[in-house]
Order: C-alpha cells, then sequence, then structure tokens
C-alpha cells in the first residue's frame, strides 16, 4: 500500500525513524511559529531525539493497526504529515490529521493528500466515515477539509487543548457514501 503515488508532484510513504527525523525536525522548526498555532505537539518537538521517538512511536502504532502516520513527499521532498491519528474499529470511522511547512503551503498539495487519504482510508481501510478536526479559526484547513468535499459536522467547545488553553474545533466528515458521489462529480 505505501509508498502511495498520487499525482506526479506527491507521494505518501511511511516514515524511516532514523533517516527521516532530522529533516522532519527541521521542517517543524522553521515552521513552528505557525504549525504551534494550531497543532498542541508542535512545541514539545524541540530535537531530532524528539523527532526519531515520535516516528519510533508512530511506526509501532502503524504496526498495531492503531493509527497510520504517512510523509507527504512534493517533488521528492518531504513538505509535511498526513495521518489517520486514530481508528474507531467498531464504528469503522477514522480521525485525519495533517500538517505542512511554510514553504510548501499554497500548492494544493494537502488538498490532494487529503484525498487520496480518503480512497486508503475507505477502499484499504475498509472506513465508512473519516473526520477531520480544525480549529475554527484555522481558516486553511477549514478550507482543505470543505474543498475536498468534506461537511461540518459540528463544533466542539474545547475540542483541542493548545498551551493550556481550550479552542473550539470544527468536525468534518466524509462518509464513504459522500465520497464516491464527490469523485463522480469531480472534474
Amino acid at each position: 500500500m505505501f509508498p502511495y503515488q498520487v499525482d506526479q508532484e506527491i507521494s505518501l510513504r511511511l516514515p524511516d525513524q532514523a533517516g527521516d527525523s532530522r529533516h522532519l525536525y527541521q521542517l517543524v522548526n522553521n515552521s513552528r511559529t505557525t504549525i504551534a498555532r494550531w497543532l498542541p505537539w508542535a512545541n514539545s518537538m524541540r530535537s531530532v531525539k524528539s523527532e526519531q521517538q515520535f516516528l519510533t512511536q508512530t511506526m509501532a502504532y502503524y504496526r498495531a493497526g492503531d493509527s497510520v502516520n504517512l510523509l507527504i513527499i512534493y517533488r521528492d521532498q518531504i513538505a509535511g504529515m498526513i495521518s489517520f491519528n486514530s481508528f474507531d474499529v467498531n464504528q469503522k470511522q477514522g480521525e485525519m490529521g495533517y500538517w505542512l511547512g511554510n514553504q510548501y503551503t499554497g500548492n494544493g498539495i494537502v488538498h490532494r493528500a487529503v484525498l487520496s487519504m480518503c480512497q486508503i482510508g475507505f477502499y484499504d481501510y475498509h472506513l465508512n466515515q473519516i473526520h477531520i478536526k480544525a480549529v475554527v479559526d484555522n481558516d486553511r484547513s477549514n478550507q482543505v477539509a470543505k474543498r475536498a468535499g468534506f461537511h461540518l459536522n459540528q463544533v466542539i467547545q474545547d475540542g483541542i487543548l493548545i498551551n493550556g488553553v481550550g479552542y473550539q474545533t470544527n468536525d468534518w466528515i466524509m462518509k464513504k457514501v459522500n465520497y464516491k458521489a464527490h469523485q463522480s462529480i469531480k472534474v
């Protein structure tokens, strides 16, 4: 299943704990101010070693079937990550998350990666629905979900805690039947 070719510019692949940790740390470090506004883990990622430990943990979760964290490769460079942070096997649901280094934004990368993750989630992991949770004020992330065909399911009070402060989050949802319909009208 991985690597997964999204298009001519983008692929998704599993991280190599030792080989990718330095580049990922640099990407996070160079984009920390932006990423930390929306994601609680960004300020705790303070060294190559902490990035390597994170990648080791995510690969253990992947092998256990609990989540899947993938590198977004854009024009042969690591641009960010996209993941199913968790699966609810009983409800056949997954929660997707993503981030991108500042220098890669504005190219439709996350949009294309999200659509590919929907394909993977619905047809390889046999999910019935996928959620994306985004801080209400995170316009870019909310636009990614909306443009990909997700529908606003609910607004969650204190849906995410960042630096000790609770933020409202939009819970976007894509059901498999809606994904099929969205794909059939895609130009």
